[in-house]
């Protein structure tokens, strides 16, 4: 939707950078840090949460400093709290909660809460990304059930607190 851009192409593209470009990169950085192409599978998780959460907290600056559209800069908050919940789940209650599941199930949650109507379509993506991540053996069902329950809450809270 434009509108939720302040109809400028400029801070769609800085979305679209931060919250994809920048965790994808991850996956070519692994091969120029030694050190996580050592460490494999895990490196290169680690590497991609890393950078999913660069990507959030850049994204909640730049929008705050340079006024950018107040949707987009709470969705950027909503990651941002989400990609730190999830943070806390793996590393201290040892949980290791699907960020594929969260980064997917938040945003549809906040699509909803915005737009509601037809967007609820798109909650059977959830599904595809349990059984893709399931299969691929990345993850168990309750680690996928958490990873989008740490999505959708806040979503649900900031939405309806902050718009």
């Amino acid at each position: 939707n434009p509108s939720f851009f302040g109809r400028n192409l400029n801070w769609y593209l800085i979305s679209l950078g931060l919250l994809t470009l920048v965790p994808i990169s991850a996956y070519l950085l692994k091969y120029v840090i030694p050190s996580i192409r050592m460490q494999g599978r895990d490196g290169e998780r680690k590497l991609a949460f890393i950078m999913a959460i660069a990507g959030y907290i850049a994204g909640v600056l730049v929008f705050r400093i340079f006024h950018g559209p107040h949707v987009v800069y709470i969705l950027f908050v909503t990651y941002f709290i989400s990609g730190f919940t999830l943070l806390l789940l793996n590393r201290f209650a040892r949980i290791k909660a699907s960020g594929h599941a969260c980064g997917l199930a938040g945003p549809i949650t906040f699509l909803i809460c915005l737009l509601g109507g037809a967007s609820w379509i798109t909650v059977l993506l959830i599904p595809l990304v349990f059984w893709a991540r399931v299969k691929m053996e990345r993850h168990k069902i309750n680690e996928l059930i958490i990873g989008s329950l740490t999505g959708i809450f806040p979503a649900i809270l900031i939405f309806f607190y902050f718009i």
